[in-house]
This record gives structure tokens, sequence and C-alpha cells, in this order.
């Protein structure tokens, strides 16, 4: 199996180092084990803050926010021999390997922001701590409808993804939008009818304040 794991940032700080080296030891422990190549893609040309750690394959300098700067990676990256893609942020902290098996070809598999459904996933949610699995204010429990806005700060799709056009007419969607979060990128793939698939992430976001925030459970008592 052949990742490509896509670091996005504004820039590659350096406070955040520990994060990266974290990263490459969960990459190295996936199972199956997997050959994995490194994009990076900053507003700057800072790559060499993590070189020492990670080795980019590709490195790309892009001054637009998150979703815009994967959008132009997509469109204009050729190799698309790889499994898997992964979007992740220097913020994110990983707590133990992704569980490959957990991926659905053809959908956006990561944690929600919010949901409404019946499913219960272990870490499946962005927020809620690390204490007693709970209901919290972005799960909603309803068993006949589904709604799903996932997560920004880590992501994984394929290539039938990309060739289902998950990621396209993007620019039609942000006209207007001084902001980038969850809920644009999630309107941006409901629009363009992509499927999206809640896995457990264990992690944290480890914010440059030092503040941080642990996956929550996504449970119906």
């Amino acid at each position: 199996m052949k990742l490509l794991v896509i670091l996005i940032s504004n820039k590659m700080d350096k406070l955040l180092i520990s994060n990266i080296q974290n990263l490459k030891k969960q990459m190295n422990l996936l199972i199956p084990k997997c050959e994995i190549d490194y994009a990076g893609i900053s507003s700057e040309d800072d790559f060499i803050n993590y070189e020492e750690y990670i080795t980019f394959k590709y490195k790309f300098v892009n001054p637009k926010k998150q979703i815009s700067k994967l959008n132009d990676f997509i469109s204009n990256f050729e190799d698309k021999n790889y499994d898997w893609y992964i979007k992740i942020r220097p913020e994110v902290y990983l707590l133990e390997p992704i569980n490959l098996n957990c991926l659905v070809k053809g959908s956006i598999n990561g944690r929600a922001r919010k949901y409404e459904g019946c499913k219960e996933v272990p870490y499946g949610i962005s927020v809620g701590g690390s204490g007693p699995w709970r209901n919290i204010y972005d799960v909603k429990f309803n068993d006949i409808k589904e709604f799903i806005e996932l997560d920004d700060q880590i992501f994984i799709f394929d290539n039938t993804s990309i060739n289902l056009n998950a990621f396209s007419n993007l620019h039609n969607y942000l006209t207007g939008f001084e902001i980038q979060n969850e809920t644009i990128q999630t309107n941006i793939w409901l629009s363009n009818n992509a499927k999206l698939n809640i896995i457990p992430i264990n992690m944290i976001l480890d914010y440059r304040d030092g503040r941080q925030m642990w996956s929550g459970h996504i449970k119906f008592n």
C-alpha cells in the first residue's frame, strides 16, 4: 500500500516539531506496513524546519488558505499512483496509528466536527475531550437521517474521490468567504455529491498557544 501524507499549513512552525517527529513514528507503525511519501504545502518556503525529521518528496509554496491549498495541489498533481492521501496539519499529534481498515474508498474519511445520526464511533469527533463516552453538544441522535460535518485537521481520501469530482468547482463555492472552516469544506463536498465517512482517529489538536483538544467519542446511551 502506498500513501501520500500531505502536510498543509500557513507555516512549518518550529514549535510543532514534536508533532512532526510523532507523525513519522505513527506512520511507520501502520498495519499493513506502507510505502509513505510526504508532500508539504506552506505559505512560506520554510520546509527546512521539518526536513530533519521527514523528507518532502513534493514541496509547494502557496499563500492561500487550507482548502484552496489542497484544491490547487490536487488540480496540478499528476502522480496518481497512491492508494490513499492523508491531508494533515502540523497541529495534529497522533496518539496511535490510523486504522486503515476503517477507510472507505470513494469517501472522504475523517473525524466529525458535528454529527447527527445513530453511529457509535470511538475517537470519532473532534471535540469532547478524553473523558468517559458521553453525548456532547455537537452530537445528536437521529435514527432516520444522518448529517456529517467533517473536521478539517486531518482527513483521508483516494483517487476515486478525486475522479468523482469531490474537490471540483471549489472556487465557485468560496466566493465571498473570508474563512475556510469545516462548514464550508463540508458544504463543498456535499454540493459535489461526495460521500463522508466517520473514522476513529485518536489524537490531540496541539495549538501553538499551548491549548490542547482531544478526540471525543460518538456514543448514544
